[in-house]
C-alpha cells in the first residue's frame, strides 16, 4: 500500500470510529425515529469525506512522490520495528503476570501444605482415640451405663466424635484434591511463562536485525539526499505533507464532531499548565531554523533516551498513529475544539486510531524514526491547523 493510500486509509478508519462512537451515544436501546435519521445523515456523510479522500489520493500521488524506493523501505522497516516492540512490550506484560500467578500459586500450595499437616495430625489423634476405645464401643458403652439417660447422652456423643472424624477425612481429601490442581496449575504457568520467553528472545533477535535494516536503508538514503534534492526542498516538502494531513483530519472532524470525553478542563484552559510529553534535553525550539536552512521548526525537539514513555499531554482521542516521511512514527491527537498535539520520531507505537487517551498516558515509545540523526520526541501543538509554541502551553 502506497504512503499516500495508508495516510486515506487511516483517516478513513478514524471517520467510520467516530461515526460509529456518535451512534453508539444516541442508542444505547432500541434506535428510535431519530436515531435512524441521524445514522442516515452520517452514513451520507461517510460517503462525502471518502469521495473527497479519492480527490486527495489523485493530488498526492500526482505530486512528486514520498514514496522513493529507500523512503519505502525505510517506513516498513520503522513500522516492523513498531510492531516488534509493541509485541515485546505484551510478552514482557505475559511474563510479569505470570511471574506474578507463579508466586501467588506458590503460596497458595504452600498455605494448603500446612493445612493438610495439620489436618493429618488431627485425624491421626481421633483415629489413634479410636483405637484405643477399640471395636464395638459404642456396644461396650451402652453396656456399662447404668440407666437409658446416661446411653442415649453416649451414644450422641459418641455419633458426634465419628461424625467429626468422618469430616475431618473428606476435609483431608478436599485438601489433597485442592493441593494437586494447584501444582498442576502451576506447572502450566511456567509452561505459558516457557513460551513467553522464548517468543520474546525470538522477537528480540527480530527487532535486533530489523535495527540493522533500518541503519543500512538511513545511509543509503542520506547518500541519496546528498546527491539529489537539498536539505531545505526535503524539508519543505516534508512540512507540506503533515499540513496536508492535519488539514484532511480537521476537516474529518468538522464533519462529524467527536462526542465529549468528559474531561475535567478544557484545553484552552490549560496554557502553561500541561505536563511534558517527556523529559529530556531540549534541543529544537519552535521558530528556530534547523541547521541554518532557511526552514522555521513548528514545534520542539526534545531528546531523550530510546524506548522512554511518550505520554499524552491532556485526554483526547487518537486521529493517526503512522508513519510519515520527515516525521517518522507519529501520533496525533485530537482535544477537540480545535487543539491538537501531535507526537513524532517515535520507535513504537502503542495506541490506534479512534482510541482515547488520558493525561499522562503512554501513546508511544522515543526512538530516531523518519531519519533523525539522534533520538528525542518531536512534539506540535496546533489550533484549527496553526502550529502553536508548545513552551507558552508546557508547565514550566
Amino acid at each position: 500500500m502506497t504512503q499516500p493510500v495508508r495516510l486515506l486509509a487511516n483517516t478513513f478508519i478514524l471517520v467510520a470510529c467516530l461515526a460509529f462512537s456518535v451512534v453508539s451515544a444516541v442508542m444505547p436501546g432500541k434506535l428510535m425515529a431519530s436515531d435512524i435519521a441521524d445514522l442516515q445523515a452520517t452514513q451520507k456523510q461517510l460517503k462525502e469525506l471518502k469521495s473527497r479522500m479519492g480527490k486527495l489520493e489523485r493530488r498526492l500521488n500526482s505530486a512528486r512522490g514520498e514514496q522513493g524506493k529507500l523512503q519505502a523501505e525505510l517506513a516498513r522497516t520503522e513500522r516492523r520495528i513498531s510492531n516488534l516492540l509493541g509485541e515485546i512490550r505484551q510478552l514482557e506484560r505475559r511474563i510479569a503476570q505470570s511471574r506474578q500467578q507463579l508466586a501467588d500459586l506458590q503460596k497458595r500450595e504452600d498455605a494448603l501444605s500446612q493445612e493438610l499437616d495439620q489436618h493429618k495430625q488431627q485425624l491421626a489423634e481421633q483415629i489413634r482415640a479410636s483405637y484405643r476405645i477399640g471395636d464395638n464401643s459404642s456396644l461396650k458403652m451402652l453396656l456399662a451405663l447404668d440407666s437409658i439417660e446416661q446411653s442415649e447422652r453416649m451414644l450422641t456423643y459418641y455419633n458426634y466424635f465419628h461424625q467429626a472424624r468422618t469430616e475431618r477425612i473428606n476435609g483431608y481429601l478436599v485438601l489433597l484434591e485442592e493441593l494437586k490442581q494447584t501444582r498442576e496449575a502451576r506447572a502450566q504457568e511456567n509452561a505459558r511463562l516457557q513460551a513467553s520467553r522464548d517468543q520474546l528472545q525470538q522477537r528480540q533477535k527480530s527487532l535486533t536485525q530489523e535495527r540493522r535494516n533500518q541503519q543500512q536503508t538511513l545511509a543509503k538514503l542520506n547518500k541519496e539526499i546528498k546527491a539529489g534534492e537539498s536539505q531545505l526542498s526535503r524539508l519543505t516538502q516534508d512540512q507540506k505533507r503533515l499540513e496536508a494531513l492535519v488539514k484532511e483530519v480537521e476537516q474529518a472532524l468538522a464533519d462529524i464532531p467527536m462526542p465529549q470525553s468528559g474531561q475535567a478542563r478544557d484545553f484552552h484552559e490549560m496554557r502553561a499548565k500541561l505536563s511534558w510529553p517527556v523529559r529530556g534535553k531540549l534541543l529544537k525550539r519552535f521558530g528556530t531554523q534547523p541547521d541554518s536552512d532557511g526552514i522555521k521548526w513548528n514545534g520542539i525537539f526534545i531528546q531523550s533516551d530510546r524506548g522512554t514513555p511518550v505520554k499524552a499531554v491532556h485526554p483526547g482521542r487518537v486521529v493517526f498513529a503512522d508513519w510519515l516521511r520527515g516525521f517518522g512514527l507519529l501520533v496525533i491527537v485530537d482535544h477537540d475544539k480545535g487543539y491538537m498535539s501531535l507526537y513524532g520520531s517515535n520507535q513504537a507505537i502503542y495506541k490506534q486510531p479512534g482510541d482515547w487517551v488520558q493525561s499522562g498516558e503512554t501513546l508511544a515509545s522515543v526512538g530516531a524514526s523518519g531519519g533523525q540523526p539522534q533520538s528525542g520526541l518531536y512534539f506540535e501543538i496546533r489550533h484549527k491547523g496553526e502550529p502553536q509554541n508548545p513552551l507558552h502551553w508546557l508547565a514550566k
